[in-house]
């Protein structure tokens, strides 16, 4: 995920929105743990 490896929490942000509109959740557990980790940055 580019916003981990880049650690912008912008590009978290922006991952969420396809995720939520196109009901595509298998990467719900990768991006809460991204964001989990995000806060630490």
């Amino acid at each position: 995920m580019r916003g981990r490896l880049f650690r912008d929490k912008a590009a978290l942000a922006e991952a969420r929105e396809p995720i939520e509109q196109c009901g595509y959740h298998r990467r719900d557990a990768e991006l809460a743990d991204a964001e989990e980790a995000a806060k630490g940055w």
